[in-house]
């Protein structure tokens, strides 16, 4: 518990001492460099990108670092780290930057053409004298420009729409230069326009800004819609239907979704390059096509269980290991066989490997390496096989085949899923040749979803199978009773204490059955007879 609180208080301190250096930085360098470029002051920076007026023009100042051009500050200069200040301005421009310039003498004169379009352009070292001499016509250029950039690390940059200046100052000594830098930069942006053809830029218009939310919103749209009927499916079959073999999910929903994923990064690539920023914007789209990639797994895992028609098959492995986490438990399982035979053509796609999610008492009865699995394997819509359904066999001694049928149904029953559990005790049927129990199961399945037409067949041939299940009789009777059938009820009752003389609770409800009919007498009788074989409440009448 000491430890604890020791770590704890370090941790303050640790965070109090990064806002405190965040709150001394702001006041230091951020308040005085806003004041000078009459950006009101402000407690909560949500963006590194500032928008202000100034003079009726819309800036924004960019605060985030910048990997390039920033020179590295040497152990000379280290004092400057604690003085000075980096940011970027930027102005917005009607028209893109398209101009060529002339380079050579006589018959080596050729042209450079340089656009501001999709990359940008950089004015810096070189550049900048370049800048000057396609300019050289106007004697202004040179001393704004001088008055703008005074360094090497500072720089001009041109992109489809903006112009952009980067600016390294010490706050104490450049503040005269901050406060004209704006006038500046709208000067130089009206000099720049003189010499740019005069076509509007498709960035700048209203529709194109709704084009570019569009490509933005789309892969959300189709990702919250996937997930939606994913899970709408997922509630309609009461069943996450998990795949056998992950690797083979992953494929096929690349094979599904890799076409339409690169067409839409390749008409996102087409549109916002038309767009400052350009990268960045990709990027953005990049990762809104992965979002979309990876919410379209559900789907895929629903859409390949939901419409499987096909017959399912076994297989068995033993349990490897298990796993526990937070309100989740799942096993490995190996050397998965069928029929005897090892699945080798699966076990190049991924097995050994099975992780198979169970509940937290199916977990506790597990022992690595002594546990049986049996698998019930679909083979899916998309040939993504996926767990029908699972037994365990915790000693590793595997039962008939009616047992499994009748496990895995009755824990869907259990689930409440209903229809899944009439298809497994009918599959088990179909393979056993008619188990007794797998008959029983079904009819109380069909019982609680009313279908009791089928429910009394079932419980019929439960009892040809098995002329002494009590349970059989007793939901045959409450199925008869509601048809005020009480000679035929008791035609039943006689039958089972002929199968099962020594059951007390066939003679106590016959004798319940008697009662209703008026004959006290053989109604007494057979309350005695099940109160001799032990039937505690039968001896109270």
């Amino acid at each position: 518990m000491l430890a604890f609180l020791l770590a704890l208080i370090f941790i303050v301190v640790i965070i109090g001492c990064i806002v405190s250096y965040s709150l001394a930085k702001t006041k230091r360098f951020l308040y005085p460099l806003m004041e000078a470029l009459g950006i009101e002051k402000r407690w909560l920076f949500l963006s590194y990108r500032i928008p202000f007026i100034r003079n009726g023009e819309a800036f924004i100042l960019d605060l985030s670092p910048q990997r390039d051009p920033w020179k590295r500050v040497s152990f000379d200069d280290l004092s400057k780290v604690f003085s000075t200040i980096r940011f970027k301005l930027s102005i917005a421009c009607r028209y893109p930057f398209h101009f060529s310039i002339e380079k050579g003498v006589g018959s080596s004169k050729e042209y450079l053409s340089l656009d501001g379009g999709r990359e940008g352009l950089y004015f810096k070292g070189e550049h900048k004298e370049l800048l000057l001499r396609a300019f050289s016509e106007n004697r202004a250029l040179k001393p704004l420009i001088e008055k703008i950039i005074k360094k090497e690390s500072e720089y001009i940059f041109l992109e489809k729409g903006r112009i952009h200046v980067a600016i390294e100052c010490e706050i104490d000594k450049d503040l005269e230069r901050i406060r004209n830098l704006p006038e500046n930069l709208i000067q130089l942006r009206n000099i720049l326009l003189e010499y740019v053809y005069p076509v509007e830029i498709e960035g700048s218009s209203s529709s194109s800004r709704v084009l570019l939310f569009s490509i933005y919103a789309f892969p959300i749209i189709l990702s919250v819609t996937q997930l939606a009927v994913a899970i709408y499916i997922n509630y309609l079959a009461r069943n996450d239907f998990p795949v056998l073999n992950h690797f083979v999910l992953i494929l096929a929903t690349f094979a599904l979704y890799g076409i339409p994923v690169a067409i839409y990064l390749v008409v996102t690539q087409r549109i916002v390059f038309n767009f400052p920023e350009a990268k960045r914007k990709l990027f953005v789209c990049f990762t809104m096509a992965s979002i979309w990639f990876l919410t379209s797994f559900p789907l895929v895992m629903a859409i390949n269980g939901y419409f499987d028609k096909s017959k399912p098959f076994w297989i068995e492995g033993l349990v490897e290991n298990k796993n526990a986490k937070k309100r989740s438990w799942s096993i490995g399982i190996s050397a998965v066989v069928q029929d005897g035979r090892k699945l080798g053509t699966w076990q190049f796609l991924g097995f050994p490997g099975i992780s198979l999610s169970v509940t937290e008492d199916e977990y506790t009865k597990i022992t690595p390496r002594v546990t049986l699995a049996r698998l019930l394997v679909k083979e899916g819509t998309l040939k993504i096989p996926w767990i029908y359904g699972y037994v365990l066999y915790y000693d590793g001694k595997r039962k008939n085949l009616a047992y499994d049928y009748h496990f895995i149904g009755y824990k869907k029953y259990r689930q409440g899923n209903l229809n899944d559990a009439i298809v497994f005790y009918t599959e088990g049927i179909n393979a056993t040749g008619g188990d007794p129990y797998l008959y029983y199961n079904r009819g109380v399945a069909y019982r609680k979803k009313n279908m009791l037409k089928e429910a009394e067949a079932d419980f019929l041939k439960t009892i040809e199978r098995k002329p002494d299940m009590f349970e059989a009789y007793a939901n045959l009777a409450f199925l008869m009773s509601g048809k005020d059938q009480g000679h035929s009820i008791l035609d039943l009752w006689n039958r089972f204490v002929e199968a099962a003389p020594n059951d007390p609770r066939g003679y106590f409800e016959r004798a319940e059955i008697f009662n209703r009919m008026g004959s006290k007498d053989k109604a007494m009788e057979d309350y005695k007879r099940a109160c001799n074989l032990g039937l505690k409440k039968a001896c109270r009448n």
